[in-house]
């Protein structure tokens, strides 16, 4: 039974140094089998308010410099302060970097600018290289007539009543606009180039002679220019180096990380601190071991745990059962009294998803689909197992990518007996809802309450397992009459009130309707069970049809293909529904905790932002 429960974690308490607090911290939580608790307490640790204040300076200066900040690993070695006196530091050093950066950024700013620049130019006179244009007599022109420079896209005339003369060279990407107008209307133009998202291009005033002379001294100009851009790159990046800014950034990181997943720790004294919380280790040892070699002293225990606090449970099922936990995720986490029916979900799910989908070859491509998406996605699993399950139906029907008549049916094909494809899955259904009801009365037991389960949901097992008894042996409709007494009476003992007989007359009304609802919804399975083999059969005779064998294949193939994604994708839908709605609602709240270990520092700083 206990491949059934849930397995609790265990409290631990570490006494640790405070000025190793945010070492430890990290080293446990790159464990993965740590999750921080902390216990209520008066003294804060630290100052969170001052803190806050620094990581918003922080980010302030962050927004302006991080694009400066070159990519690469952290240095994860906190040093031994306060975290308010780390906070300190680390704005201290990303000052004295900034009085040394400035000059050099202020610089680097105004030749990218001019690089952006003549990059436009560059296109521009790339476009008009061929024309006769003498750039010295156009950059003499004035004070009256001025010319405008511009980009257009591609594919777009420019029609402006501000342009006295103008040319356009076009290409496929853009086009190269350059007109005469008058000084006084020259904003005008701008506005009517900006209008259908044209670029004005500002022209160099060094540049002479004609569109290639041009366009050769832009080439040594932005030549130039790679060349001091990278030069005050590299400067930047030794004064990244030279101030240390890799740790200073580190631990940044390490408090905003300590922020973010702690919060606080319960200081002991002056000195020291305790550090708090769950974890799946096994015994001390585990977590000692791995702060001794971080090198931080600190005692390890493993007392019992806060009588107000209710322990993370974690699922530990097989390997094969494993991809079902998907299912108990979806619902909540099972707490220390309910069952975790993950294995139980290894058999039902697949038996419930290849009944609907049977088929061996279309099985057979769902498992190759699961093997192959496993690497990407853990879920997959559940489809190698959907898979096989459709394939060994398949075999049971006789169906092998829509056809029956390749391969003898193991059991019968479904459109020859349509009646008995309906109520295996009642029966099935029936059964499934008996072992909901039990292990309702498992999880009662684990509560301490099974006295009360047997006298109330006892009677409602026995009432249920008496009507379906009886659609085989109308005699044996006595069980469920037994058990409806034992329904009534059982809830008037657990109530102590003679009135309770009618509310507990109507409970079982209730419980009894809900319960014949949630068993004749698993007739759904054989109703998409008929739908599958019906669509099968509807897909040969089509391909039968068709004139030309080429014909015959392409819609066995594009038919294929059509079932296994639009209806394998209904059965998916319909499985889920039945395992939630009409299996885990007799047994299943989720009203544990789910474990959740502190994540682990961050190891790699300054990705830079979209936008920069």
């Amino acid at each position: 039974m206990n491949l059934l429960r849930p397995r609790s974690t265990l409290w631990f308490e570490i006494l640790a140094p405070k000025i190793e607090c945010a070492k430890s911290l990290g080293n446990l939580g790159r464990t993965a089998a740590v999750e921080i608790e902390v216990r209520p307490h008066d003294e804060e640790l630290i100052s969170i308010h001052e803190l806050a204040e620094g990581l918003e300076e922080y980010h302030q200066l962050a927004k302006l410099f991080q694009r400066y900040w070159p990519v690469g690993e952290l240095h994860h070695a906190p040093k031994p302060y306060s975290p308010v006196d780390i906070m300190h530091r680390a704005l201290t050093g990303i000052q004295k970097w900034r009085v040394a950066a400035d000059p050099v950024i202020d610089e680097l700013q105004r030749l990218q600018e001019e690089r952006l620049r003549l990059a436009y130019c560059q296109r521009f006179l790339n476009g008009i290289k061929e024309s006769d244009l003498d750039f010295t007599l156009i950059g003499s022109v004035g004070p009256v007539l001025s010319v405008v420079s511009a980009i257009l896209p591609a594919g777009i005339e420019m029609n402006s009543v501000a342009a006295l003369l103008s040319i356009s060279v076009s290409s496929e990407e853009d086009s190269c606009f350059l007109a005469l107008t008058e000084t006084k209307d020259k904003q005008l133009l701008h506005r009517d180039i900006k209008a259908i998202n044209g670029r004005v291009i500002i022209r160099p005033s060094w540049i002479e002679g004609d569109a290639k002379h041009a366009l050769s001294q832009v080439d040594d100009r932005v030549l130039w220019l790679d060349q001091h851009i990278t030069q005050h790159l590299d400067q930047l990046h030794n004064f990244y180096e030279e101030y240390g800014l890799d740790d200073v950034l580190g631990d940044v990181a390490c408090l905003e990380w300590f922020l973010d997943q702690v919060g606080t720790l319960e200081p002991v004294g002056s000195n020291l601190v305790w550090i708090t919380g769950w974890t799946t280790a096994d015994n001390s040892n585990q977590l000692s071991d791995v702060l001794s070699e971080a090198g931080v002293p600190a005692l390890v225990s493993f007392p019992s745990p806060p009588a107000d606090v209710e322990p993370p449970k974690l699922l530990h099922n097989p390997w094969w059962a494993k991809p079902f936990e998907v299912f108990i995720n979806a619902f909540g986490a099972p707490s220390s009294h309910e069952v975790d029916p993950s294995p139980l979900l290894a058999v039902i799910v697949p038996f419930l998803f290849g009944y609907m989908f049977a088929d061996v070859g279309q099985g057979i491509i769902l498992i190759l689909a699961g093997f192959w998406l496993q690497s990407r996605w853990d879920g997959a699993r559940i489809l190698v197992f959907a898979g096989i399950s459709a394939t060994l139906f398949g075999f049971l029907f006789g169906s092998v990518f829509s056809y029956e008549n390749l391969i003898p049916a193991l059991l019968f094909h479904p459109l020859h007996n349509p009646l008995l494809v309906l109520s295996l899955p009642l029966l099935f259904g029936a059964v499934l809802l008996v072992l909901a009801q039990l292990l309702n009365g498992i999880e009662s037991f684990w509560r301490g309450s099974l006295v009360r389960w047997l006298l109330q949901d006892g009677g409602l097992l026995v009432l249920y397992i008496g009507a379906l008894s009886s659609l085989l042996k109308v005699e044996l409709g006595i069980i469920a009459l037994i058990g409806a007494v034992w329904f009534v009476v059982g809830n008037m003992l657990v109530s102590r009130r003679w009135y309770m007989l009618f509310g507990a007359l109507g409970k079982l009304l209730e419980d009894g309707v809900r319960l014949l609802v949630n068993t004749v919804s698993f007739m759904r399975v054989g109703a998409f069970a008929l739908a599958h083999a019906g669509l099968s059969s509807a897909l040969v005779l089509l391909s039968e049809s068709s004139s030309s064998v080429l014909g015959s294949i392409l819609i066995i193939l594009f038919g294929n293909a059509l079932i296994i994604v639009l209806e394998g994708l209904i059965v998916s839908i319909q499985t889920t529904r039945l395992v939630l709605f009409e299996f885990f609602v007799r047994f299943f709240q989720g009203a544990g905790r789910p474990f959740r270990p502190l994540i682990p520092p961050p190891n790699i700083i300054n990705v830079p932002p979209h936008n920069v």
